[in-house]
């Protein structure tokens, strides 16, 4: 199988994989990977904003914080220094799987400065939807926390209004870490029959945000948001979290899900600084 090649010369690349052509544009005020056709648009693995305790910050991602990227054989990285949180960077870099059947983001995060981030998150987020020219307006929205704590994030002062009234926190898990199971979603051809499916760490996210939208005739997107961290960042500490996207083309999607995850979970970290 070929290699995934970026190709592009300026923040506005592109990466032919899963029978799709993506676009990555790095100075997006919501950097990911896009892709759309008659039926069918997707924005997946996008950085879309940074918060902490009673902070929500929307336009961390804007063309300004963008301070480099770079091409490292198949993996795309970008660092960003949000104007809002100084101190912090935030290094992206998106990359095809080993098996080219889907793509990585990984996020780290470090501070140059004394400061100290309670509690930060760096949200992600990714959207399917059809035939519409946008995404659903309205969806409700189900908090998986990683423990105790981090269920008490949604009502810190994070979230707006609009979203805490369309929010219900599940109960939280005996047990910490706990695995989030693959979330899965039927996406047209092409592939034919192929599902996709989205995983996480269970140590690098503190909330999986589940989106279902309300409007009977839009069950055929999905939405998907992840709080990764939500620890206190502090200089001399170093966060990184892991997502990966991916088709899976099988009889039994699920239990090739659960096969994925474990495999997942077991890889090492990539290596570099």
């Amino acid at each position: 199988m070929n290699d995934v090649v970026w190709r592009g010369a300026s923040p506005v690349l592109t990466a032919d994989l899963a029978g799709r052509t993506w676009r990555l544009t790095l100075d997006d005020p919501r950097p990911g990977l896009s892709w759309s056709d008659a039926g069918d648009q997707a924005r997946i693995l996008t950085l879309d904003h940074v918060a902490g305790s009673d902070r929500r910050d929307p336009s961390a991602f804007t063309r300004s914080s963008l301070v480099s990227w770079g091409r490292h054989g198949t993996r795309l990285e970008a660092t960003f220094a949000p104007p809002a949180w100084p101190g912090l960077n935030v290094r992206a870099a998106w990359s095809p799987t080993a098996d080219r059947a889907g793509f990585d983001l990984e996020v780290q995060v470090g501070m140059t400065s004394t400061a100290v981030l309670r509690q930060l998150e760096i949200a992600v987020r990714s959207v399917w939807w059809q035939e519409t020219d946008s995404p659903p307006d309205t969806w409700a929205y189900h908090v998986e926390p990683r423990d105790a704590r981090s269920a008490a994030l949604s009502y810190d002062g994070r979230e707006p209004a609009e979203l805490l009234q369309s929010l219900t926190t599940r109960p939280v898990p005996s047990a910490s870490p706990h695995p989030f199971a693959p979330r899965l979603f039927p996406v047209a051809s092409p592939p034919p029959g192929s599902v996709y499916a989205e995983m996480v760490q269970p140590d690098d996210c503190a909330r999986r945000i589940i989106g279902e939208p309300r409007d009977a005739g839009a069950q055929g997107s999905s939405w998907t948001g992840y709080g990764l961290f939500g620890h206190d960042l502090e200089k001399g500490v170093i966060l990184r979290g892991r997502i990966r996207g991916c088709w899976i083309e099988s009889s039994r999607p699920d239990q090739e899900a659960a096969r994925r995850y474990e495999s997942f979970l077991n890889e090492p970290p990539p290596l570099g600084p």
